[in-house]
């Protein structure tokens, strides 16, 4: 099972690494959660992933959305996903 979680890791890995903009939901609460990526967990990743990485599927808590958007970037990543928020990628064809 170990050498099956590790290969499953280097086939992400390298997706990761050839996309231009990465999609990755996200849960903010302290709590083990075993459906979405936890974002203290997120944050390990290297900066060029990150950096290309937008989260959503998110819980506010107790948080707005502005305070939990500044804390994403601050980490790094390009971005926290807005409901209803569009995006353009007709000039990446």
């Amino acid at each position: 099972m170990l050498k099956e979680k590790q290969k499953i890791k280097k086939e992400i890995t390298e997706a990761w690494d050839k996309a231009e903009v990465i999609f990755h939901d996200c849960e903010f609460a302290e709590y083990p959660n075993s459906v979405h990526a936890q974002f203290h967990q997120l944050k390990t990743l290297n900066v060029e992933t990150k950096r290309k990485m937008w989260l959503y599927h998110y819980s506010l808590g107790a948080r707005t959305y502005e305070e939990l958007e500044s804390e994403v970037i601050e980490a790094g990543f390009a971005g926290l996903v807005k409901r209803g928020q569009e995006f353009d990628f007709r000039e990446m064809i």
